[in-house]
C-alpha cells in the first residue's frame, strides 16, 4: 500500500487550558447578557423595586399624600354606555351609602354599615355614612350585573361598576351586600374600587371586620401590608402573612387599622386637600 493510500488517524487536539477567575474579563461577562438598554432600565427601575419590597416612614407617608404611590385610583371610570367619569370625583359628594340588595338578611348590611362607619370615624374623615333601602335602579344594576353559568348565578363586579356609573355617576359612593358568589374572582369574599367609589360585600361572610376591610379599599389604601415586605418606622411583625387574617386590619377586639395603612390613608386623603376642600374632621 502507497503512503497516498493510508488511511491516516485523526489526532485529538489538546484542550486550551481554561483561564483562572482572577484573569476572567468581568466587565464583559457582565455585559454579554444585557445590552446597552436593558442596563439603562435596570439601573432606573432598581430603586422602584427596592421600594417595592422596604420602605420608610417619611417616605411611604410622601409618597401616598403626592398619590405616587396609588397612581391607580387616578383611573378615569368607563360606564356601560361607553362614557368615562374622573376617577375618585365622590369624594367631593362626601357621602357613602350602605345598602343589601333584596334577601340579605339586616344583620348582614347592619354589619357593614358599622365597619364602613367605624374606618371613616378612625381615619377622621368629614363623610357621611348613610344606611338606605335598595332601590329600583340598584336592583336593576344587581340585575345587569348577575351572570347565569350552568344554573348558578354569580355576581360581575366590573358589570355592576359600569352600570352604577350611568344609574349615579359620582353623586356618592356606595356599599353593597349581594347574596351570591363573584364571578371573578369566585373565592373573593369582598371586592373594592377607589375611582368609582364601590364595594360589595358576600353576604355569608360579611361582618364588621370585612366591611372596614374593603372601606379601607374604597377609601383608596388599594394595597394590603403585604408588600412591601417592611415599612420601617411602623411596628409590625417581620413576616407580612403572620401580620393579621385579613391584612391591614390588626388582630384585637376593636378591629382597628394598621399603622401603615392608617398612616397611607390619612396621608392620601391630605393630599387630596389640595383641590381646595376639606375632608376632615
Amino acid at each position: 500500500m502507497s503512503d497516498e493510500q493510508a488511511v491516516l488517524e485523526p489526532v485529538e487536539a489538546s484542550p486550551t487550558p481554561e483561564a483562572p477567575w482572577w484573569k476572567l474579563d468581568l466587565k464583559s461577562t457582565i455585559k454579554r447578557p444585557f445590552g446597552k438598554f436593558s442596563r439603562i432600565m435596570l439601573a432606573v427601575a432598581s430603586p422602584f423595586i427596592v421600594l417595592g419590597l422596604f420602605n420608610v416612614k417619611p417616605l411611604w407617608e410622601f409618597g401616598w399624600r403626592t398619590h405616587i404611590f396609588c397612581l391607580n385610583n387616578l383611573r378615569p371610570v368607563r360606564a356601560a354606555s361607553g362614557k368615562f367619569h374622573p376617577g375618585g370625583a365622590w369624594i367631593k359628594s362626601k357621602r357613602i351609602v350602605v345598602y343589601g340588595m333584596p334577601g340579605v338578611g339586616d344583620a348582614k348590611v347592619a354589619a357593614a354599615y358599622e365597619g364602613m362607619r367605624s374606618i371613616v370615624d378612625e381615619v377622621g374623615l368629614d363623610i357621611h355614612v348613610e344606611r338606605v333601602t335598595a332601590t329600583p335602579a340598584m336592583q336593576a344594576s344587581l340585575a345587569a350585573a348577575t351572570d347565569h353559568k350552568q344554573g348558578k348565578s354569580s355576581f360581575n363586579f366590573r358589570k355592576f361598576i359600569a352600570r352604577r356609573m350611568d344609574d349615579r355617576g359620582s353623586r356618592h359612593a356606595e356599599m353593597v351586600v349581594v347574596n351570591m358568589d363573584f364571578t371573578d374572582p369566585s373565592w373573593a369574599w369582598g371586592l373594592a374600587y377607589f375611582p368609582p367609589g364601590i364595594a360589595a360585600l358576600r353576604e355569608e361572610v360579611t361582618d364588621a371586620r370585612l366591611a372596614k376591610h374593603e372601606g379601607a379599599h374604597l377609601l383608596g389604601y388599594d394595597k394590603h401590608d403585604d408588600l412591601p415586605f417592611f415599612v420601617f418606622g411602623y411596628e409590625e411583625a417581620p413576616i407580612p402573612w403572620e401580620r393579621s387574617t385579613l391584612m391591614m386590619i390588626l388582630p384585637n377586639n376593636r378591629n382597628t387599622l394598621s399603622p401603615r395603612a392608617h398612616a397611607a390613608l390619612v396621608s392620601f386623603w391630605r393630599g387630596k386637600e389640595r383641590d381646595g376642600c376639606t375632608y376632615f374632621k
